[in-house]
Order: C-alpha cells, then structure tokens, then sequence
C-alpha cells in the first residue's frame, strides 16, 4: 500500500533574531506493483485451467499468452485459461499476469506460469483378456509407473517381445512403446488415463507373419481402407471373435478401435498409415454390443460355458464346405478337446464365416482352453431337433494348418463336414495320475498299466520343454530344471492323448 511523511524545513534565526520559521510538505509513496501467477500447471488437451494469479499495488492487470489459447478475462486474476490447438501440439504455454503501475509509476511487474498441456489417452479396459494400446508418447513410459494406480487389477501384459508380470515380480518389456500393441488381463475393469505427447507420424511398418499392432489414431480406422493395397492375409481381435479375411470375404471387424489392439496376418512386410483426427473425434473404442451378443449365446448354448483367452486358432468355414441336407441355418458348429469340453463354436447362418477356437489361459492352474499341439473334435448340434452329432472334417491344405492341431494364431479352413462314425475321444477313465501339483523338483506320472507312451511337457506357448516315453507303470520326470510357471504334460499314444495343467515352483 502507498504511505505518505512529512518533510520539514526549519530557518534559524540570525542572531539578534530568535524566532525561527519552518514550513511543512506531505509526501505521497506510491509502491511499485507485484504480480504473482501461482504455481506452474499441468493439464490434458481440451481442458481449461483456472488462474489463481495475486498482484499488489496495481492499476489493472493482464493476461496474456504465448500461445493461441483464450481467456475468459484478459483483466481477472480468476481468469479461466482455454488452450489453443497450438499450445496442444506444441506442449505447453507460457502464461504472463502484467500489473500495471499506479501513477506517478511507471514500471510495471510480471509473472509467469509455465502451462503443460498433455495429450491424454482415456482407456477402459474391460475384466479378462483384451488388446491394449495408445497413440500417445507417455510422460514417462515405465511400465510400473502406467500402472500404479491399477496394479493390483493387473495380472498380465505382454508383447510379441516381451511380458510385465506384476504377480510374478516380471518385466521382460521395459517401457511402453507406442508403436506396439500389447495383450493384457485384468481381474476387473480398470480405467487408465495415458498422459504424454502426440506424434506426426503415425505410419506403421508390418513385418511378413504375425504382428500385434496398436492403432494409432484417436479415432476408428476402417479396417479395409487401412490394409488397401498390403496383401494381409488377416486381421484378429485381442480375445474376440470379430476378424477381417479377405480371402473368404469375411468382415466382421469393421473398424480398428482407439486404444485397441489387433493381430495382423502378413504375407510381406507392408507400410500401414493411421487417418489424422482432430481431437473431437476421439472415439473411445467399444465392442461390448458384440461381446455381449455373443457371450449371452454362450451362456444359452448346449455345451459349457468358456471365456475369451488371448491364444486363439481360427477356422474357416466356407459356404461351399457346407453340405445343406447337414448343416442347416440356426446349427451350432462346435470345437472341443478330448475331454469334451468346448473351447469354440459358430452359428452357422449360411454365409462364410468363421469359428474362433480359444486357448488355454496361462494365468490359470486349471485348464480352460486348447493347449498348443492338442486335437481340435467338432460337433454338431441341430437346432430344430436339439440332436447332437459329431463330425469328421476335411482341411484345406491350402491354409498353414491342415492337421487338425490347435496352433496359438493358427489359421485353418475346412473344406467338408460329415458326420463322425466314431464320439469324441475322452479320457476320464484313463487312470493316469501325476502328482505333486504344484512340482518342485520332481514330477510322478501313474498309468493304470504299463505302457509305451511318449510324455512332453511344454510351456503356456507351446514350446516343448520336455521330450520322453513313459515305460513303467509309475515314472519320474526331472523338472528341476524349468523356470517356474504354468505347464502341459502330454501324454500320447498312437490313437489318444491325455493333457493334464500343471504348476512349476522353485
């Protein structure tokens, strides 16, 4: 605040004078401005912020910016900042409050906040297994630091490189890499805000095989535009059952969601571009209509009921491989392993499609899906009739699978159906027992008598770990040697075979 002192000036008497004379001024002080912004703020594109700015001793105060953003009130210190497109793509914006002097002043003061403005990316990743991805650079790409307020939902993420595996104290990924998709299980809905930077490029280079791909848009991307041109051979939901495949002109996918992930099927290394879009079209990317769709017609299903897992094997079934005195519109087409369970099936609606056969779920101890390696068994089931027949198919060699194998990202079509005049296998009266479960060092594998069979252990990914005969009516199998984790011991002989999940510890 301004203050005010009173100058004197006192004459003395010059002898023989005694009087003295003074004379009195006031001077006014009139203080210098302050400005105060307030601390420095960090927001995500189309939000505002609210100024909280202080100044002292002014005549008026204004805001302005080195941006394009707007202010509710160039001459408020409560102003309301609103970014411009160009404080978004360049990051951030410098944001000065100016106090003017009151006169006889004439320098005034300033301040500055320092705004940072985030591309941020709203993921709702559902319970169970799905595809993840952003098109955003994070703040800070540390896996454990994306996923600190979530990781107790958290079981499992994984690349084609890699896996972060909170449970089990496991980082093989490192840092988020946006130019990659991710597989991911949650044990519920988690909602997960990506802050970080937007890139130009959003261009994506496909080798020749399997890729896992993130989109790389804020918006949907239509599938056919996008693969134009590339020779894909497929496109696959993370756990899902919708697919494009040109070759038997099916597409049920449509659209590559925001913030999804997808398997790509290449025949040569291809050069995909992802559409610009202007931040209002962000979409948030949702096949719940088609999950819960086709859920509710597993629940209602004649067989077990089974979940979506992130190992998958697709089948394709051609309206030419239909014989329609068999197979009518409304049937059931159904995948199962040798225990009669189903892990797969597809209403048949008399147009090419496909059926998606599900693998088993590492994370898992009990089995609830094909294991890499094990015989895929189809049924029938009439829906006029409510009969049930198993078939015999015939595949067609012109797709990498053709011996009736689950295979993770396998690809199979088949080109004829009839019926079976055999039942699929099952082996519940096997008398097979392996025990400790979980093993440590050791693992004990009962027949109910003894007989040649050839036992393998093999991994969540089908690799074989372990490769030997079972000779003696009770046999030992040395497991000190695998890294703990989930694991399949097959046991096979020349007609059957029985697949049983195990646990290793160390």
């Amino acid at each position: 605040s301004s203050g005010a002192v009173t100058l004197t000036l006192t004459a003395s008497a010059i002898s023989p004078c005694l009087v003295a004379f003074s004379d009195s001024k006031i001077l006014d002080i009139q203080k210098t401005p302050t400005a105060n912004t307030g601390d420095d703020a960090t927001i995500c594109q189309n939000e505002t912020v609210q100024l909280i700015g202080a100044a002292q001793n002014q005549s008026s105060v204004l805001w302005t910016t080195s941006g394009d953003g707007t202010f509710s009130s160039t001459s408020s210190l409560t102003a309301i900042y609103t970014p411009g497109e160009n404080d978004n793509l360049a990051g951030n914006a410098l944001l000065t409050l100016i106090a003017q002097p009151t006169e006889p002043c004439s320098v005034s003061a300033s301040d500055q906040l320092n705004l940072v403005v985030n591309y941020c990316h709203d993921l709702s990743i559902p319970s169970g297994w799905s595809g993840v991805s952003t098109f955003v650079n994070p703040i800070n790409p540390a896996m454990e630091a994306i996923f600190q307020d979530v990781i107790n939902d958290l079981t499992i993420l994984y690349s084609l490189n890699g896996v972060f595996w909170p449970g089990q104290n496991v980082n093989t990924i490192g840092q988020w890499n946006r130019l990659e998709g991710y597989t991911i299980k949650v044990a519920n809905q988690i909602d997960l805000r990506i802050a970080g930077s937007r890139s130009a490029d959003r261009t994506l280079q496909l080798s020749q095989g399997w890729n896992l791909i993130p989109v790389l848009s804020g918006c949907d991307a239509d599938v056919e535009t996008l693969f134009a041109g590339t020779g894909v051979v497929m496109v696959k939901e993370v756990a899902g059952w919708q697919l494009y495949w040109p070759a038997l002109e099916i597409n049920s996918l449509g659209l590559l969601h925001s913030g999804k992930a997808y398997f790509v099927l290449m025949n040569a290394q291809a050069v995909i571009s992802f559409p610009a879009c202007l931040p209002g079209a962000m979409a948030p990317g949702n096949n719940s209509g088609s999950y819960k769709m086709m859920e509710e017609l597993i629940n209602t299903s004649p067989w077990n009921i089974f979940g979506r897992t992130a190992q998958s094997h697709i089948i394709g079934v051609a309206k030419s491989s239909i014989n329609s005195s068999l197979i009518k519109p409304g049937d059931l087409l159904g995948a199962f392993d040798q225990f009669g369970q189903c892990y797969g099936f597809v209403k048949w609606e008399d147009e090419n499609t496909s059926l998606t056969a599900f693998g088993d779920d590492p994370t898992t101890s009990g089995k609830d899906g094909f294991v890499a390696g094990e015989i895929v068994f189809f049924k029938l089931f009439v829906a006029t009739t409510a009969n049930e027949y198993e078939l015999e198919v015939t595949y067609d060699n012109a797709w990498p699978q053709n011996d009736g194998l689950f295979v993770t990202n396998g690809l199979s079509a088949i080109s004829n159906f009839k019926e079976s005049s055999t039942s699929v296998p099952t082996f519940e009266n096997s008398g097979i027992v392996i025990y400790p479960n979980p093993a440590k060092d050791e693992l004990f594998i009962t027949l109910h008598e003894a007989h040649h069979q050839k036992v393998q252990i093999v991994n969540s990914l089908g690799v074989v770990m372990i490769d030997e005969f079972l000779d003696s009516r009770i046999n030992r199998i040395n497991v000190e040697n695998l890294n703990a984790g989930i694991y399949f011991v097959i046991i096979k002989d020349m007609q059957n075979q029985f697949i049983e999940k195990v646990v290793i510890q160390n």
